[in-house]
């Protein structure tokens, strides 16, 4: 089968959609917070996605506590209460896990769609998004492969 037809569709479709956003954003000029405007749709997005992205770690902290607990309990049962209370657990965090990559699965689209708006708007735009200056910072810090990992197996 030959893919290269495919493979023109998608990619068309894809920089007429990119096209058609500049051409958009092009068109409506944007005060930001420093120039005496409210935020603007870049500074609002990055704010509500960072929150987003706090909410779903403080939730996940908060499961697992919740789960600690459930476990504490089931290793405390004895006889038959044991595999009833292992099911509710095993139920428990499949439900939790579902949701939660759901809510986590969003917010990746999410920030990946603003990525893309901001390829589209150019090197300038991406320069100037305060999650894309967040993720720069982490990278930065990130330790570099095998860094830190010295007398482990004999090596440096």
């Amino acid at each position: 089968m030959n893919t290269t037809p495919i493979i023109r569709r998608a990619l068309t479709f894809c920089l007429s959609g990119c096209v058609a956003f500049v051409l958009a954003a092009a068109a409506s000029p944007r005060l930001t917070a420093a120039e005496g405007g409210a935020l603007d749709g870049c500074e609002k997005m990055c704010a509500e996605m960072k929150a987003e992205k706090a909410k779903l770690a403080a939730d996940r902290n908060a499961q697992d506590a919740e789960l600690n607990a459930q476990i504490a309990a089931m290793n405390s049962a004895t006889g038959e209460q044991k595999p009833a209370l292992m099911a509710a657990v095993i139920t428990h965090m499949v439900a939790l896990r579902i949701a939660m990559d759901a809510r986590k699965d969003k917010l990746e689209e999410d920030m990946m769609k603003h990525m893309m708006e901001h390829a589209a708007q150019g090197r300038e735009s991406t320069a100037k998004c305060t999650m894309m200056k967040d993720m720069k910072e982490m990278k930065q810090t990130e330790a570099k492969p095998g860094e830190g990992h010295e007398g482990h197996d004999g090596h440096k």
